[in-house]
């Protein structure tokens, strides 16, 4: 499977998805893919709440002047094209997998670039309708078909992944998911075992658990949390890694293998940077193990 967690564009421009629309195909073509291993979810730069006055700039402190419809109308075209269906209200998606090894998983993919604001960028925003609705549409609820492993995509991260936000002035727009706390409760009720963002363009991953006096979950329950960093992104943007990367994802019997590719500045393309294992515990617990870790003990 291929996740592409949101800001596939710059402005949410027509022109703009035609070129990931083209970059979606040539993926397929290379690697012998179709249409139905991917899953795609959008970004806050993919959905137009405004009118952008400048060609190449990006203004996140435009007023939000368009409905919902007309907003997302470029996205939905991009997504139809690249499916050949209409996108969910919510523009989500769920897919269940096989894998060569015979590990079945399903993935889910959450669009967090809802919030209809006066400053349209940075905030993310899930709704619990949503989540209930994907969890009733995987059948997550009734149990009837368990897989191996489940996994949640959205663009914004739910968890800091910078030290801390930068504070340049008073108007400085942050990045987070306002239902963030919620979202994890529902994700450890569900029994997530990964969560996946975009958004903070740093590879990133965290573990996080609950305890409350009411919970519908075990306290032995954890939640893995992997920001994906950015394969494309503008190396100014890149933060502390200053350099572009993805992921890629390994599941096996009793593991997931989380193995960070980075741009090289010793060869032409991605290498290997770092990489860590998420081995289950006696509990069913999943705990990040190291990384270089390549059995889990």
């Amino acid at each position: 499977a291929v996740i592409v967690s949101g800001d596939l564009t710059w402005q949410g421009k027509a022109e703009e998805f035609d070129l990931a629309y083209d970059f979606i195909r040539m993926l397929q073509s290379t690697f012998d893919l179709d249409s139905s291993h991917f899953v795609i979810i959008p970004g806050n730069h993919d959905i137009q709440w405004g009118k952008q006055d400048d060609e190449h700039e990006y203004d996140r402190t435009k007023p939000v002047e368009r409905p919902q419809a007309e907003a997302e109308e470029n996205y939905k075209t991009f997504f139809k094209k690249c499916f050949g269906l209409s996108p969910t209200d919510f523009l989500s998606m769920g897919r269940r997998y096989i894998l060569g090894n015979y590990i079945s998983m399903d993935i889910v993919g959450l669009n967090s670039s809802r919030l209809e604001r006066r400053h349209f960028a940075g905030y993310g925003y899930v709704s619990l309708e949503q989540v209930h609705e994907a969890a009733k549409d995987m059948g997550w609820l009734n149990m009837q078909h368990p897989t191996k492993y489940r996994m949640l995509v959205l663009h914004h991260h739910v968890i800091p992944v910078t030290p801390k936000e930068e504070i340049s002035n008073y108007d400085r727009i942050y990045s987070l998911t306002l239902d963030a706390g919620q979202l994890i409760y529902e994700a450890l009720k569900l029994k997530i075992d990964l969560v996946a963002h975009g958004h903070m363009h740093q590879p990133f991953v965290a573990s996080t658990s609950r305890a409350a006096k009411v919970s519908d979950f075990s306290w032995s329950q954890t939640l893995t949390v992997h920001g994906a960093g950015s394969a494309g992104a503008k190396r100014e943007d890149l933060g502390a890694i200053g350099k572009n990367s993805y992921s890629i994802y390994e599941f096996d019997e009793e593991s997931i293998t989380i193995k960070i590719r980075s741009w090289s500045e010793n060869i032409e393309g991605f290498e290997k940077d770092w990489q860590c294992r998420l081995c289950r515990n006696l509990g069913g617990a999943l705990k990040i193990e190291g990384k270089e870790v390549n059995s889990c003990d």
